[in-house]
């Protein structure tokens, strides 16, 4: 209005017209309403818009979130197969597998301090429990690396009906289930296959 209020009223409109005709060249909104506006510009408008910037807070929030779990999980990942093959009686092929199978990486899995005090307790439990007992070394073992604690409820189990000495045949899994877990775990492995396969 200073440049602007002197001018004669036709000086003033052209003036004006000249003016927004500018502003319009320059707007982003103009732009992308008129489908001239290419992609880094439009890319730097999004990234300016105040739902974007709070979604793109949230999304990095939750992405340090997943990251930190993952970091926490991996260590207890062999603990957790371990403890998922003994309970079901399979392995992650779907393959019948026997408890002793595993023993030489149970053993190193207790062996390990950074091994969580569950972890260790529902390893030795399962094992016992998968076995249908345990052997004198296997007993030795457990002795001498699990605390007294672990060690009462291993022998307590035989208040359950679970043999705690010399094994037997182990208790087997109903047959519906185990079918049931075999089924399960086909489709998981084939899903996953699915997802890597090329589209």
């Amino acid at each position: 209005w200073r440049e602007k209020r002197h001018l004669h009223f036709d000086a003033f409109k052209n003036k004006l017209n000249d003016d927004i005709g500018k502003f319009k060249k320059k707007s982003t909104t103009n732009q992308f309403r008129d489908g001239k506006m290419d992609d880094k510009t439009m890319l730097a408008v999004v990234k300016d818009l105040p739902k974007y910037r709070e979604m793109t807070r949230l999304f990095a929030r939750h992405q340090n979130i997943c990251k930190a779990a993952g970091k926490a999980l991996k260590p207890k990942v062999p603990a957790i197969t371990i403890l998922q093959d003994l309970a079901c009686g399979l392995s992650s092929d779907c393959s019948t597998l026997k408890p002793q199978t595993n023993w030489s990486v149970i053993k190193e899995l207790l062996e390990k301090p950074e091994t969580a005090y569950l972890d260790k307790a529902s390893i030795a439990l399962l094992y016992v429990i998968a076995r249908g007992g345990m052997s004198n070394d296997e007993k030795s073992f457990f002795e001498d690396i699990l605390d007294a604690g672990t060690m009462a409820a291993i022998n307590n189990l035989q208040l359950l009906g679970v043999n705690t000495g010399k094994p037997s045949k182990p208790k087997a899994l109903d047959k519906g289930h185990q079918e049931m877990i075999k089924t399960r775990l086909k489709r998981m492995i084939k899903e996953k296959g699915d997802a890597k396969s090329p589209k």
